[in-house]
């Protein structure tokens, strides 16, 4: 029968002192560490085993270790929030930019819009421009295809979302 390779396994040492305990293992520094309570014993074991933290912590940094430790829970559960904020936002994100396309693109069709009927105006007051002005119209409709209307709902925006805006749009 073939067994798992062998492999050096890290020495750890716990003594039992009159005062206390002792932990030693590969890593701590020269004398190990002292405990005086098997509470604070598996906490040191805990961090320094456990979570490989070889310096010397003080009692105030091992509680905080040990008190996230208990919270894992907690902490699972926000860490599953956060990376579902940060899809929502991704999203969230790719819907504004495809917002802001649609847009610029409708903006860059409205001043076409606005440029050729100003053209058209202009030749409306040519005494000889009656069949051009009709020619002229009939090519600003022709290349601005009728649009449909956009709501709020089409452009995936609650109207919760919406926050009154005081300023009119001077553009």
């Amino acid at each position: 029968m073939m067994g798992r390779p062998k492999k050096k396994l890290k020495r750890i040492e716990v003594k039992t002192l009159p005062n206390g305990y002792s932990l030693d293992f590969d890593g701590a520094h020269a004398n190990g560490f002292m405990y005086y309570s098997a509470d604070k014993l598996l906490e040191g074991f805990m961090l320094h085993i456990g979570l490989h933290m070889t310096e010397q912590l003080d009692m105030d940094t091992m509680q905080d270790f040990i008190t996230t430790a208990m919270n894992w829970r907690d902490n699972e559960k926000c860490i599953r929030e956060i990376e579902r904020l940060k899809r929502e936002l991704t999203t969230m994100t790719n819907r504004r930019n495809d917002l802001a396309k649609r847009l610029v693109d409708e903006r860059r069709d409205y001043l076409s819009i606005r440029a050729a009927v100003e053209n058209i105006n202009k030749e409306a007051k040519n005494p000889f421009g009656s069949d051009m002005v009709s020619n002229m119209a009939g090519i600003a409709l022709h290349t601005h295809k009728p649009k449909a209307t956009l709501s709020l709902k089409n452009l995936g925006v609650g109207t919760d979302a919406i926050i009154p805006d005081d300023e009119e749009d001077d553009e």
